[in-house]
């Protein structure tokens, strides 16, 4: 088949970071494909760093204009993804010797649900352990999984558990093996998040309990900042899910939802909520002629919030409002049963 040469310049002049992208040639022209269906019914919302951010019209998955090839991937959460963020990496590890009241709350929720108080969990993406941390007070028997080849080596020091080093695709672990699967924040770096979730439906018990964590796209904040909404990360998510999207896919890899909750939503309201700060260690002294960056505004809402959340009625109610109310849920939490 002969491809107009209009068709090879346009493909040459799509800049080096689009080029990642799948793309196919269709006919005379060039079509997008839908990087978990293969559709090419696909609809650009937007441009986000100069990716674009994409949905498909056949199965409603968004993600973005960037994909990895399995060894691309797995090099570069080993080597480059924390070493970019040193000061991230060295805040991982200090949370992972310290209490983590949502951490807690994960652990009792899923052992209510396995309904036994100890179990065998897997956490993908175990970062430097604290969630695993958590799990290991509780009794439960622990084992972690994390391409970060300095921070799966502090895991394993650090919490004293098996720590794998690479990715959950590339895996030996054994299958049937786990009481609980947890991966927070991971589904949207995978290249295949179908694929990852059956792998996960193989690894766990029949009955096991999967905690998934991502951010939320359907979120109010979500639709009205786009691409300046502060969790998209167009960079290394590939994939952006709503609440349909993400049941769909656990239903899809042979898991019953039992339990999503949304969550979080700070980083939303930071810009705009607090602009100007009058002095560093104060929260509630604000002025109208200093501005402060969005990484500043959020550490300042953190502190509000540890204040205002010593009393639960009103940490309940705070919650209540500012997450199903309003709207402005950053983030989702969901608890499925393998099935």
């Amino acid at each position: 088949m002969n491809i107009p040469e209009s068709a090879v310049a346009l493909v040459l002049a799509v800049p080096n970071a689009l080029l990642t992208f799948d793309m196919a040639v269709n006919g005379y022209g060039m079509t997008f494909q839908c990087r978990l269906c293969g559709s090419t019914n696909i609809r650009e919302l937007f441009i986000a760093q100069e990716y674009p951010i994409c949905k498909c019209g056949d199965c409603d998955i968004v993600f973005t204009g960037k994909s990895f090839k399995a060894e691309e991937q797995a090099e570069f959460y080993k080597t480059r993804y924390y070493a970019a963020a040193a000061d991230y990496a060295a805040k991982l590890k200090q949370s992972a010797m310290s209490d983590n009241e949502d951490h807690q709350e994960r652990v009792k929720a899923i052992s209510k649900m396995i309904l036994k108080k100890k179990g065998s969990v897997l956490d993908v993406g175990c970062a430097a352990g604290a969630l695993l941390a958590a799990f290991k007070s509780a009794g439960w028997e622990c084992y972690g999984i994390e391409p970060s080849a300095d921070l799966a080596a502090y895991a394993r020091t650090a919490v004293g558990c098996e720590v794998h080093e690479g990715l959950l695709e590339s895996s030996d672990l054994p299958f049937n093996n786990f009481d609980a699967v947890t991966a927070l924040h991971v589904l949207e770096h995978t290249s295949n998040p179908l694929a990852f979730l059956k792998r996960c439906h193989k690894l766990l018990r029949k009955g096991g309990i999967l905690l998934i964590e991502v951010p939320d796209f359907g979120s109010t904040s979500a639709r009205t900042k786009k691409e300046s909404w502060l969790p998209l990360y167009p960079d290394t998510h590939l994939f952006h899910f709503t609440d349909r999207t993400l049941i769909r896919l656990l239903t899809d890899a042979g898991f019953r939802v039992e339990r999503l909750r949304r969550y979080g939503g700070l980083g939303a309201l930071a810009p705009t909520a607090l602009k100007s700060v009058k002095e560093e260690n104060s929260f509630c002294n604000f002025t109208s002629n200093r501005t402060c960056s969005i990484d500043r505004a959020k550490e300042y809402i953190f502190v509000m919030r540890k204040y205002f959340y010593r009393v639960p009625a009103i940490k309940k109610l705070i919650r209540y409002f500012y997450w199903h109310v309003f709207g402005m849920n950053d983030f989702m939490r969901s608890y499925a049963r393998k099935i």
